[in-house]
């Protein structure tokens, strides 16, 4: 009878896999740069991932780790109505790009976002699909407030909402000699 290793090496197996399935995949840095080359959107992992044979939120996660934007992906599971206090979206995971790793640390999210949580106002709500973008402000490790821009899409299974610093999405202009 095979042995069965540790919980722990187990665990770094699973993360091997993986990692190993997203380069496949992806085609190692192949999404990231068909993706870099469009405006900064939800709109483009969705595309994107279908290009790659990816689900949407494999391509969004992609989207956001691969970014050179400070960017964050927060998952949520679908919306509930409870008549004390509304619609209601248990989170599911958050990915973080590099940057908004490094300017703004982890996301501070309540288990649930409800009415009262201003990044609900990028869920869609009433069987909409989208949400349209919206702004709004969050405070990076220095204390200094940064304007966000964030939008959300959902599917039966999940809903997605994108969340990027409006700072960091001007072009860069590169002039050569």
């Amino acid at each position: 009878m095979p042995e069965v290793p540790c919980p722990e090496v187990a665990a770094l197996f699973e993360r091997e896999a993986n990692t190993f399935a997203t380069i496949v995949l992806f085609q190692d840095d192949g999404f990231a740069r068909m993706a870099m080359d469009s405006e900064f959107s939800i709109k483009v992992p969705m595309r994107t991932a279908k290009k790659f044979g990816a689900s949407v939120y494999a391509g969004i996660r992609e989207y956001v780790r691969r970014s050179d934007k400070a960017c964050a992906a927060i998952i949520l599971n679908p919306c509930t109505f409870r008549p004390d206090i509304g619609y209601v979206a248990p989170v599911r995971r958050t990915e973080f790009s590099p940057l908004f790793k490094a300017q703004f640390g982890d996301l501070k999210l309540p288990l649930e976002l409800t009415s009262v949580d201003e990044m609900m106002r990028f869920v869609p709500l009433g069987g909409r699909r989208m949400a349209r973008p919206d702004t709004c402000a969050l405070t990076d490790l220095n204390g200094s407030i940064q304007e966000f821009v964030g939008e959300g899409f959902a599917t039966p299974y999940n809903i997605f909402v994108l969340i990027h610093a409006r700072a960091t999405l001007r072009r860069r202009i590169v002039i050569g000699s």
